[in-house]
């Protein structure tokens, strides 16, 4: 058996639950949100300067959610820190990993601010 059949699928409830919790945790937090990477953090970055109090952001956009679509048992999330500087792209990282923990989720990341969250279950 493959280890990939051993994944389960993470379903669209899952998705509105976790964006939910990020956002009531202070993120400003969006999924599917537009094309790709340099489109959704350029957007999301205004947004988080315009409307402030935020301590970061996470998302993922239209191009990770084509790959989800293709493998519903791995959730790429996405972040950054706000233009504030306030929290470290790694500290979002490490908040957007325990609040996926907390929703059940399983982390493959390494703590690399450069690199993205994949969720499992």
């Amino acid at each position: 058996m493959d280890s990939n059949e051993l994944k389960q699928k993470i379903t669209e409830d899952e998705i509105k639950n976790l964006f939910a919790a990020f956002n009531e945790r202070g993120l400003l937090a969006k999924h599917d949100h537009l094309c790709c990477s340099t489109c959704a953090s350029a957007d999301l970055g205004d947004e988080a300067d315009r409307d402030g109090g935020y301590i970061g952001i996470a998302y993922n956009h239209e191009q990770d959610m084509e790959y989800f679509s293709k493998d519903p048992t791995e959730l790429i999330i996405r972040y950054c820190q706000t233009n504030d500087g306030k929290y470290h792209s790694k500290h979002i990282g490490m908040i957007i990993s325990f609040i996926a923990r907390s929703q059940g989720f399983l982390i493959d990341w390494d703590g690399n601010p450069n690199i993205v969250i994949r969720l499992h279950k």
